[in-house]
């Protein structure tokens, strides 16, 4: 209790009694009235609920059809995509067999000048006198 020589405080008491026997009332008339302690707005701004809807049977004819005409297209694509990857290693191949006898040729040829390269010396070496088979060592 506040000291009684200060009004200031009396007062301070008195309207916080005020204010909790009013706070009291108006619960108590709310409660007796029927009305509901908060006010709810409807239909609820953050909870969405799904509307259920069924399609009809033209509707699903017609997703089959064009989901159909969809899966044709890329089947012709991926089709044309397998001829070209054959077509393409079809020539992969060839090229790859030019090559391969481009090269043995190249080799032949390099055995032959291989081959052909001591009787060549042997000329060479007669020719200029370094080499006689007649002469005694």
């Amino acid at each position: 209790m506040p000291d009684p020589s200060i009004p200031q405080g009396w007062l301070l008491m008195q309207l916080l009694t005020l204010f909790l026997l009013l706070g009291n009332v108006i619960f108590t008339w709310r409660r007796l009235s029927g009305r509901p302690e908060t006010t709810r707005i409807d239909p609820q701004p953050l909870e969405v609920a799904l509307k259920a809807t069924y399609a009809t049977r033209q509707e699903l004819l017609e997703s089959t059809q064009r989901i159909e005409v969809r899966m044709d297209a890329l089947e012709r694509s991926i089709g044309g995509l397998r001829s070209a990857r054959e077509t393409d290693h079809a020539a992969f191949v060839e090229a790859v067999d030019e090559i391969r006898t481009e090269w043995n040729r190249g080799l032949r040829e390099v055995h032959a000048r291989m081959d052909d390269l001591p009787s060549q010396i042997i000329t060479i070496l007669k020719n200029t006198g370094a080499l006689d088979r007649d002469r005694p060592r």
